[in-house]
């Protein structure tokens, strides 16, 4: 089979690779980043693997915000789960998280404290 060579820039860190299946995807990873952590998430084990793990997450942080009485309104609370998700591994602006969260930024505050004392 013949390689094609394709017009992409490599990230230095870490990337999700998407495309239709069938188009080489895999193919130029193993060629040009050999030692990288490669998830194919259409393999089931791998997928039932990873969305466990999601709603175990889901369940714990549900449940222990709940039993403890840390938070009333779980639809704020989610939307913030989710909204600060997307800052992971860069400088936290809660001005930021509230407006997306469309909840004040006092409440993002206690919402960030609750994720500390879950240690989280």
């Amino acid at each position: 089979m013949e390689h094609v060579k394709r017009d992409i820039q490599i990230p230095e860190e870490h990337f999700f690779l998407f495309g239709p299946r069938g188009t080489g995807k895999s193919t130029l990873l193993k060629k040009n980043i050999p030692d990288s952590l490669l998830i194919d998430l259409l393999q089931p084990d791998l997928f039932r693997m990873y969305a466990t793990l999601s709603a175990y997450i889901d369940l714990y942080i549900r449940q222990e915000v709940m039993m403890e009485g840390w938070n009333r309104n779980f639809g704020n609370f989610s939307r913030f789960l989710e909204s600060i998700s997307f800052s992971h591994g860069s400088i936290l602006n809660l001005s930021n998280v509230s407006r997306e969260c469309q909840v004040e930024r006092k409440i993002v505050e206690s919402y960030v404290t609750i994720l500390e004392d879950l240690l989280m």
